[in-house]
């Protein structure tokens, strides 16, 4: 192993955790939305051949492409990764096992140190043994080499058992911090497929907040949740940026709201461009 200091000049982000239903594919949107709203450059490899909600969102960033079909598939991903400050590797879920063996074989590790790459694993809290099962997996292999981020999702799964987990008192010794996904109800939802559908496209939550067809109701309460992500994004932005610098927009706080005890979830916005 090299003992040169680590020069990490670009950030690989993934949610690898073998089960769907999590929230991961909501979560990396939110995730670019940051990365756009903050102006810092961004790529996405959206591996979800399937579904490919990254790449039908966000067509200007995102290449699809099947990272995880083969060992050769994933070779040639690796060798054509944008050189982005910022990538965002989305995988299907149960691939945690072919995303090890393959990395394993190109031994990722020492590759990703030599082209100054830091990983950041997005860990998410469920009670499922599937996801814990791979969550012990991801952490096995890549270590010290990784960061680690915790995401709780409170509307699809409770976290209590998680944080009893050997697993969880090892992330958090290490520092790892957590970020709760805000609940988006269902009307909010019906809204947003109601515009997709009228579109003919799929759209970013952003671009349904700014759409004139969005209900009052929607608009309130999606832009809460947008805003509420932005500020957890940005209060760990070393996670998930090779450095801060590139952070040309921060999040204006609404510390000052007077009108209730706390900020108000529905404050439009909860934060304004500077």
């Amino acid at each position: 192993m090299s003992t040169k200091p680590r020069t990490d000049t670009k950030r690989f982000i993934a949610p690898l955790q073998s089960k769907g239903s999590l929230g991961k594919s909501t979560f990396a949107s939110f995730l670019l939305e940051w990365y756009r709203y903050a102006g810092i450059p961004f790529a996405a490899v959206d591996a979800d051949v399937a579904h490919q909600s990254l790449k039908n969102r966000y067509p200007d960033n995102t290449e699809p492409f099947p990272a995880l079909k083969s060992k050769e598939s994933f070779g040639v991903m690796l060798d054509r990764l944008p050189e982005s400050p910022v990538v965002l590797f989305d995988a299907p879920a149960q691939m945690t096992s072919d995303f090890l063996e393959y990395a394993a074989h190109y031994r990722l590790l020492e590759a990703f140190e030599r082209k100054g790459w830091k990983t950041t694993l997005l860990m998410f809290m469920s009670p499922d043994e599937d996801a814990r099962e791979s969550a012990s997996g991801l952490v096995k292999y890549f270590g010290e080499f990784a960061d680690y981020l915790m995401i709780d999702n409170p509307k699809l799964f409770q976290s209590e058992e998680f944080k009893r987990t050997g697993l969880f008192k090892w992330l958090s010794q290490r520092g790892a911090p957590i970020i709760t996904m805000p609940e988006m109800l269902k009307v909010s939802k019906i809204n947003w497929e109601a515009l997709e559908t009228k579109e003919g496209k799929h759209l970013s939550i952003s671009q349904v907040i700014e759409h004139p067809g969005c209900s009052t109701y929607a608009h309130f309460e999606l832009s809460g949740c947008r805003d509420l992500m932005f500020a957890q994004l940005e209060n760990h932005a070393r996670f998930l940026v090779p450095d801060l610098g590139l952070i040309k927009q921060k999040v204006t706080r609404a510390a000052d709201i007077k009108s209730f005890n706390k900020p108000s979830r529905f404050a439009d916005p909860l934060f304004t461009k500077e």
